[in-house]
């Protein structure tokens, strides 16, 4: 996977002195940085560039001050950094001033380095980022202002051949791929297969009543490709407001009330009260349906006690009592698992079960404990390999000079490919070569 920018820089303008001699220091080691006053042209949509710069960026520094704390846009930059890479991005939060932990929104857990701007040794400070950037361990302290030295000589001016950090992931290639369908003619991918998935959560979309529904399956099936697709492309009526609900550590949160803190903000505007989750969930399901897309895809995290409390008691106590509300609340939540290890066959199951198994017994749990209560749980069919003749269908969706020679069409999108998300990321990648032709 190739990133059109190594590294997205969040930061103040009050800074931008320091933030300059960094940006700097980061091209000399041959990084391709994002920086907002390069990118974005005068009279562009803030807000819409800056996602834009997230989603084309592998990794994000936070250059973190008390004029970034009180910048809407900083703070913005970071919590939308967290969104649906699995924590696959590494967030590099760098303090000018020394802050209390509880003082950094989001970063509260998180290792932060403190590089104030008279730092004596910027070349040990340098090599810390860098090696953070790499998911690297710095090594000796003694060791570091010569190797800050030594890497940015080693890079400067030489000839790049793709990124020098490590290669995406799967999760990222998915995600980034994912981002791509949603421009221009990659948006016809929403309508590439799971029909086994669409048609029954169509049906619920209809249903009065709340629920609850997940979409499980195997790691690289597109998780990512369906979330996005419900987003996009869930059924308009009845009338139905969409939000999208992100849990800041790509994974669930601890609590109770880490849990319905991230609610409330996914939530803002409609409620005297935004702070407080069931004011807001009530007061946007008055006139309207809503659904909540949690994001992101979790890797077989059912277990966990707190997301299960999530799901069977704590966002039900919040919806308003039948026969007040007009509106029903639909909740979907991606699952998937890793594959079983190779090579030891049957005797994995020894040692571990299969998270798949795991899966299954903790959606039958569940789904148990919320029978009879306010929000059912739905367990949607499992999402498989995309078939041949599920592409050849799809072929008739796409606009005939793209598909005159299908055999083609087909040998590319197939061959080789082991994952539906593969696929899916080679039609994207077509479409896109297309809509670019003169």
């Amino acid at each position: 996977m190739s990133w059109e920018f190594d590294v997205f820089v969040s930061y103040s303008r009050r800074d931008t002195a320091f933030v300059d001699s960094l940006v700097a220091m980061l091209r000399q080691a041959n990084l391709r940085v994002w920086l907002d006053v390069e990118q974005v042209p005068i009279g562009a949509k803030i807000h819409a560039m800056l996602e834009r710069g997230l989603e084309s960026s592998r990794h994000v520094i936070a250059v973190i001050s008390e004029d970034w704390l009180a910048s809407e846009y900083a703070t913005w930059e970071v919590a939308a950094s967290r969104a649906d890479l699995r924590g696959e991005r590494t967030l590099v939060p760098l303090t000018l001033q020394l802050f209390e932990a509880k003082r950094l929104p989001y970063l509260h857990d998180s290792n932060t380095l403190h590089w104030s701007v008279n730092d004596p040794d910027p070349d040990a400070r340098f090599w810390q980022v860098y090696c953070a950037l790499r998911q690297e361990g710095p090594g000796p302290p003694t060791d570091w202002s010569a190797k800050g030295r030594a890497v940015r000589r080693a890079e400067a001016g030489t000839s790049r051949q793709g990124s020098v950090l490590l290669p995406a992931t799967p999760a990222e290639e998915e995600w980034q791929a994912a981002q791509n369908a949603r421009r221009g003619e990659g948006r016809i991918i929403y309508s590439c297969d799971r029909e086994k998935q669409w048609h029954p959560l169509e049906a619920h979309a209809r249903r009065p009543g709340h629920e609850v529904l997940f979409v499980t399956g195997p790691r690289g099936e597109g998780h990512d490709f369906f979330l996005d697709a419900v987003e996009e492309c869930y059924p308009e009526t009845p009338r139905r407001w969409i939000r999208k609900v992100v849990w800041r550590q790509h994974l669930p949160p601890r609590d109770k009330e880490e849990f319905l803190r991230t609610l409330a903000a996914s939530l803002p505007c409609r409620a005297a009260s935004s702070v407080d989750p069931g004011e807001a969930l009530q007061a946007w399901l008055r006139d309207r349906n809503l659904v909540l897309v949690h994001r992101p895809v979790l890797p077989a995290r059912l277990r966990d006690d707190a997301l299960i409390s999530y799901y069977t008691r704590w966002l039900p106590e919040l919806l308003p009592e039948p026969g007040t509300g007009n509106g029903s609340l639909k909740v979907i939540q991606g699952i998937d698992w890793a594959p079983p290890p190779q090579g030891l066959g049957r005797l994995t199951t020894l040692f571990r079960p299969h998270e798949s198994q795991e899966v299954d017994e903790a959606m039958k749990a569940i789904q148990s404990q919320a029978t009879g209560g306010r929000l059912p749980v739905v367990l949607l069919p499992k999402l498989e390999p995309i078939t041949r003749e599920q592409l050849v269908t799809f072929i008739d969706t796409l606009p005939e000079e793209d598909t005159r020679n299908r055999e083609e069409l087909l040998a590319y999108w197939l061959d080789g490919t082991t994952h539906s998300s593969d696929i899916l990321q080679r039609i994207i990648r077509r479409l896109q070569a297309a809509e670019e032709r003169p």
